[in-house]
């Protein structure tokens, strides 16, 4: 029996090349290392494997992410976000490790295409100690989310609680863009209009907000969120 190691290998080629074949019959052999016989290090493995392959799956029969109802249920999503909880249950309760932000990050991007908006927030962890680009695109996901809940508030001081906690995350993920090798997150703040401009007027825009505060909850989110 391959190991779970080199079922993932195959997983990355599987998905690299769309072959759909391959990618059942590899969800089979992956399912055989989420059992108690396996350590929890390969069985929390095995299950952020099996959440690429469902990934895959789900975007190539375009899933409806709210088809709840419907012929097109999101069962290849729900498999996805399913699995990725049982890894983030075991890597959190049993040992570190880098994948554990791999882990965070592909469920916070899984649940925000479902529209769990609220759900969402405190699933996205940035750290830009960690390695790789999981902190870089849990920074950029976690603002767009921030800044499309906004628009769906009634009240202007909420709206701007979301923005400013968006403006803070796109200037950190700016100041330290540097250090990833992700050119397409560098791209996005450059030729994203809206993204740009949070960059580009933010500290101007909620400057007076903040000097002018009378709201007591506002003035102690801002003072913590400037020292995050």
């Amino acid at each position: 029996m391959c190991n779970i190691h080199e079922i993932a290998e195959q997983s990355d080629h599987a998905i690299g090349t769309n072959n759909e074949k391959l990618i059942s019959e590899l969800i089979e052999k992956a399912e055989r290392w989420t059992s108690n016989d396996h350590t929890n290090e390969d069985r929390c493995y095995a299950h952020y494997v099996l959440a690429n392959l469902y990934s895959k799956l789900a975007f190539n029969l375009k899933e409806n992410a709210s088809g709840w109802r419907d012929d097109n249920y999101p069962k290849n999503l729900i498999a996805e976000i399913n699995h990725l909880r049982f890894a983030k249950k075991l890597v959190s309760h049993n040992f570190k490790t880098d994948l554990e932000s791999r882990i965070q990050t592909n469920l916070a991007n899984a649940l925000a295409h479902q529209r769990r908006n609220m759900e969402v927030l405190n699933e996205w962890k940035i750290d830009f100690s960690n390695k790789g680009d999981a902190p870089f695109v849990s920074s950029l996901s976690k603002a767009r989310e921030l800044i499309w809940i906004s628009k769906s508030l009634n009240d202007e001081s909420h709206q701007h609680l979301y923005q400013y906690e968006a403006y803070l995350l796109l200037k950190k993920l700016s100041d330290n863009i540097s250090k990833a090798d992700y050119q397409k997150i560098s791209d996005k703040l450059k030729t994203d209009p809206e993204l740009s401009n949070y960059l580009a007027n933010g500290a101007e825009f909620f400057a007076p907000l903040y000097q002018n505060i009378k709201n007591t909850l506002w003035l102690l989110f801002c003072e913590k969120e400037k020292h995050v």
